[in-house]
């Protein structure tokens, strides 16, 4: 671990920020993600010496754990404000959305960071820790390698051991390790998704006059959401993944109902509504769950000079939600051990097939969502869709490699600015408030993956369902965490309503992760490809650029 000591104040910034740059090089990290941990690190640096008295000094220490960097900051001084400034080297310039606007987009933007950035105080010091690498890339290298690992062990397994030593493995080993991981996912979806959703439109509502770009933002993201829902079903129904009733014995918990026992579409609208407060966490209804926190979201806006109070209250318990999410999360690979040797014991490899039929039909409906954001560029925009796909080509590699698209929020401005020419005045707003609002990707995801499972569960979907789980996605869609695997949490969210079992939902843990991969590069497209119609419709476009074939990200 390497230390250093510089003054607390403006001139020691240079110095700790080169000492840092220095360090991350040698722990070989690649320059963007050390330019992105400098980013971060001189915008804590800025609040912890604004913070501090004069002639106190701030502390700094990086070190290499389980294949990432993790920047230590401290330094003396009152307890850090909720404020923060545009440190991360993002251009706010948003004058359509004024004051208010700017500082929703830096809400938004630290929460797009939140689980890279971990602030406590202890006594009369406040500790800054910065997470600097991809953990996104790590986690899915660590899958990855569990779900070798367990193919192998579990085709070996299968060959070795007699009937009975099987079970028993499975009965004493792998079906306890499922179990424990699946109680956790109950344990921790609820308030997650209550309050990703209470902090996401409680932000959307805090708009008092957000202009007409930014309402065109959010209807264009609105409406490809609900398009990229009908991708993911049409992909659905193309590849037809899956064998119905595969899993029936794997998920015997889930019972579906026939269609006499579907309540009447009536009934499902009334019962959105939930009787107390208390009844939706108690039952896990999902759906009077996020009606609940739409509810609070939007009025939590609208509170007055108590607003302020009430998100900063949300907005912690939010991080601490997404905090336990990526201690869990860092648990998949033990999790995606132990389920696939348990399906390879139970099921045999024909899963595998299954999994790779459902892997191919996200990819499907990612090509599909593509090639609609190409149209939208091309009728509505009334630009060349080819001109920018030849651009926007090397972007979508690095999106697809980050794995998140929150994460390539730096990347993302600089390629709209450099390469497309649009105006600050539509991507300082479209693309921070995309990154965490705006989940196409997500709503692929959920609809093919959902369906999926339905079909190996052998559970029926009735017309009555249809609605109810459209507003479920959507709601998700804008609500989800930015936390890895945080997919996999709405996932469930959307299992439960449809009837399926949750412990169905361990079949896809070892896929899950380049899943996320897809959603990223969806996400990322679908807020690029509307920002730029936006710009090209408000005369905010410079044309010069977009067509300049040379023009660099």
């Amino acid at each position: 671990m390497a230390k250093i000591f510089v003054p607390a104040a403006l001139n020691g910034i240079s110095k700790g920020l080169d000492f840092i740059e220095d360090t991350l090089k040698q722990y070989r990290l690649n320059r963007k993600e050390v330019q992105e941990a400098l980013l971060l690190s001189e915008e804590s640096m800025v609040r912890l010496i604004n913070n501090a008295p004069d002639g106190e000094e701030l502390h700094i220490s990086v070190k290499r754990r389980r294949g990432l960097c993790m920047i230590k900051l401290s330094a003396p001084g009152s307890e850090l404000s909720q404020e923060s400034g545009a440190g991360l080297g993002l251009d706010l310039n948003n004058s359509d959305l004024g004051r208010d606007g700017e500082e929703i987009i830096r809400s938004l933007l630290l929460h797009a960071y939140a689980d890279k950035i971990y602030h406590i105080r202890k006594g009369s010091y406040n500790f800054i820790e910065i997470t600097a690498g991809a953990p996104e890339r790590v986690f899915a290298i660590r899958t990855v390698i569990s779900l070798v690992a367990a193919l192998i062990a579990g085709l070996l397994l299968n060959l070795i051991l007699p009937d009975t030593a099987k079970q028993m493995l499975d009965t004493y080993v792998l079906i306890p390790i499922e179990n424990i991981f699946i109680n956790c996912l109950k344990l921790i979806t609820g308030p997650m998704v209550f309050f990703s959703i209470i902090s996401a439109f409680s932000q959307y509502a805090s708009f008092s006059d957000p202009g007409r770009v930014s309402l065109k933002v959010l209807g264009g993201y609105l409406c490809t959401s609900v398009i990229a829902i009908a991708v993911g079903w049409i992909a659905f129904r193309l590849t037809k993944p899956g064998m119905i009733g595969q899993l029936a014995a794997f998920a015997s918990q889930a019972v579906p109902l026939s269609a006499d026992q579907q309540p009447s579409f009536l009934a499902t609208l009334i019962g959105i509504v939930p009787a107390n407060i208390v009844e939706p966490f108690i039952n896990m209804n999902m759906v009077q769950l996020i009606f609940l926190a739409l509810l609070c979201g939007v009025a939590m806006g609208r509170a007055g000079e108590h607003s302020a109070t009430l998100r900063h209250a949300t907005d912690a318990l939010c991080a601490l939600c997404s905090k336990a999410t990526s201690l869990l999360v860092g648990v998949i690979p033990i999790a995606t051990f132990a389920s696939t040797v348990s399906m390879l014991l139970n099921i045999g490899g024909k899963i595998l097939l299954s999994l790779a039929e459902m892997v191919g039909a996200v990819l499907l409906g990612s090509a599909l969502m593509i090639a609609v954001y190409c149209l939208v560029i091309g009728i509505v925009g009334r630009l060349n869709p080819v001109l920018f796909l030849r651009k926007y080509t090397p972007l979508i590699k690095e999106v697809f490699v980050l794995g998140s698209g929150a994460n390539a929020i730096p990347k993302t401005i600089r390629f709209c600015k450099n390469a497309l020419g649009i105006s600050p005045r539509v991507y300082s707003f479209s693309i921070p408030f995309g990154a965490v609002a705006n989940m196409d990707g997500n709503c692929i995801y959920l609809t093919v993956v959902g369906l999926f499972l339905a079909r190996m569960c052998g559970v029926e979907l009735f017309s009555n369902n249809i609605l109810p789980l459209i507003f479920t996605i959507l709601v998700l869609s804008v609500g989800a965490p930015t936390a890895p695997g945080s997919a996999l949490l709405c996932l469930t969210v959307l299992l439960g309503q449809m009837g399926v079992s949750l412990p169905a939902v361990s079949i896809i843990f070892g896929v899950n992760a380049v899943m996320e991969m897809l959603q990223a590069v969806s996400n990322t497209t679908g807020d690029i490809a509307i920002s730029l119609t936006v710009a090209k419709s408000e005369g905010l476009l410079d044309t010069e650029v977009y067509h300049n074939r040379s023009a660099h990200k």
